[in-house]
């Protein structure tokens, strides 16, 4: 047993030392910045650094689009792919090629599908941006509920079937609580996948967009080319510290409801 979770430790860990090297070093570091007056100097200055950012109307403006791109962006998806998984369970046979359709967009590089859109002439607004982000992210997300949708026994909806015939009651009472993990992942994914939306809206719009598509990494990003890394990790680390609190409460909410929605 000794010589098992030996092998096992050996096996993880040049992950472990990869995630400690390239992930949460460099976070300390970015920390540590955040609370000194310059890379140079590097003398402690407390909070001071996060007082003026959270005064800055630029960061406030970032954060104010970027969590309502959030809010616009990420149920449609969701909501969007799990409809595409349980079309393609009952029709996918039918329709082998449907899957691959649904995956392709993610494949394509960003800077393709920008041109695309630009040459399109279309004005600059929050909708391309989310159409963009659906199109290129519901079928990967997709195949994540699929899988999901594949471990839940057919005998529980059988047996629900002897007392209700409807779909609905049977995906709500049975299949939707029994992948509400796979949710909650699907959800944190498109998250990360909606923050990544600052590549197609550089493309298309350019580090100083209009103020209604003027995103957290633009704040960021412009704080870097100016080699500001006071402000640029400072805001970092809050928008870090919002996206573990909304994560936080979705947490909570899917803990409640699989509690609630429990199969007597």
């Amino acid at each position: 047993m000794k010589k098992t979770n030996r092998r096992l430790l050996m096996l993880a860990a040049p992950f472990v030392a990869g995630f400690l090297l390239f992930y949460v070093l460099p976070l300390f570091r970015s920390i540590w910045y955040s609370l000194v007056n310059n890379t140079v100097e590097q003398e402690f200055v407390g909070l001071k650094n996060y007082i003026d950012t959270m005064r800055n109307e630029n960061f406030l403006l970032s954060v104010k689009n970027t969590m309502e791109i959030l809010v616009l962006g990420v149920p449609p998806v969701v909501l969007f792919s799990l409809l595409c998984a349980l079309v393609v369970q009952h029709i996918g046979e039918k329709m082998p090629l449907l899957r691959i359709a649904l995956v392709l967009p993610m494949l394509l590089p960003s800077a393709s599908v920008a041109g695309v859109f630009e040459k399109m002439g279309i004005e600059s607004s929050r909708l391309t941006l989310i159409v963009i982000y659906i199109w290129k992210n519901a079928g990967f997300l997709m195949l994540i509920f699929l899988a999901a949708l594949s471990t839940v026994p057919k005998e529980l909806h059988e047996a629900f079937a002897l007392d209700s015939a409807s779909r609905v009651k049977a995906f709500w009472y049975i299949t939707l609580p029994l992948i509400m993990g796979t949710m909650l992942f699907t959800v944190m994914l498109a998250i990360a996948y909606n923050l990544r939306l600052f590549r197609e809206a550089y493309l298309l719009y350019g580090a100083y967009p209009d103020k209604t598509l003027y995103l957290m990494q633009h704040y960021m990003n412009n704080h870097f080319n100016k080699l500001n890394y006071q402000k640029l990790t400072t805001a970092a680390t809050l928008f870090l510290v919002l996206l573990l609190a909304i994560i936080g409460c979705f947490m909570g909410l899917v803990r409640k409801f699989g509690k609630g929605s429990d199969l007597r």
